[in-house]
């Protein structure tokens, strides 16, 4: 086992269930609150001159609690407070507490939705145990990265990267009712080629929720014309702005950091 699956697994052994952790900070809130639980498992192989390098599975939970601080006529406050790995709850929420005494009224607050007023009733699946990924869900990919090597070597190219599969099971609890689960996977995979001169270099990427559409040739042969291209014309430039034409996948690669950022 590698140290990455061993201390996932030690973990999952110290880990409650993410039903509970929730059900635990509402159960210890003075005041209304929102618990969001997010648990994660990936597994993910990476790779570097046309060798595999490291593989394994990580396990990772984030507990955050949002309190809500009514002011009478002059509003509500609100605070939130996160937390990773293995949490006191109880803490957590007195923190998230505290917080909101301090803060200042929202402008955008407003009433929690209780199940059937505007919003989801309970998800029966709540107290059920989060989704899983193993680097099973990758097989495909890594029996496919040998011949990917041997031709990366024969073409004089050297490729690096890498692969993962990701499943977020995500809980959220309110003090008013709400118990709401979504298990929602993700897989990547990243691939960079580089001539063995150093001289010209290209990226490709593919996202996708699991690896059925995903082809690690077609990525390749993707590589293999840009770098073509980069042989057949190249330019000195002056430092300087210049106009860039990026390819689909780079745009899109973009977008997911402007999503996350926003």
């Amino acid at each position: 086992m590698s140290s990455s699956a061993a201390g996932a697994a030690a973990a999952k052994r110290r880990l409650r269930p993410p039903g509970e952790d929730a059900e635990a900070a509402l159960a210890a809130a003075r005041m209304p609150c929102v618990v969001v639980i997010e648990d994660s498992h990936q597994a993910e192989v990476r790779f570097a001159n046309n060798t595999t390098t490291t593989n394994g599975v990580r396990h990772d939970r984030s507990v955050s609690v949002v309190s809500f601080s009514p002011r009478g006529a002059s509003g509500t406050a609100t605070a939130s407070v996160s937390r990773n790995g293995v949490v006191a709850v109880a803490e957590l929420v007195a923190e998230a507490e505290h917080e909101a005494l301090e803060a200042e009224p929202a402008e955008d607050a407003a009433e929690l939705l209780a199940p059937g007023a505007g919003a989801a009733l309970p998800d029966p699946g709540f107290a059920g145990e989060p989704g899983a990924t193993d680097l099973g869900a990758l097989g495909p990919l890594i029996g496919g990265l040998a011949g990917a090597f041997e031709r990366a070597r024969a073409g004089g190219r050297l490729l690096a990267g890498f692969a993962a599969h990701e499943v977020t099971t995500t809980y959220l609890a309110s003090s008013t009712g709400l118990r709401l689960r979504h298990v929602q996977p993700s897989g990547v995979l990243e691939l960079v080629a580089r001539s063995s001169d150093g001289t010209r270099s290209s990226w490709t990427g593919s996202y996708s929720p699991g690896f059925a559409d995903v082809s690690l040739e077609a990525a390749e042969a993707r590589l293999v014309e840009r770098l073509g291209w980069a042989a057949r014309r190249r330019v000195e430039l002056p430092p300087g702005r210049y106009e860039a034409i990026l390819p689909p996948d780079a745009v899109a690669d973009l977008m997911v950091d402007l999503y996350g950022a926003a």
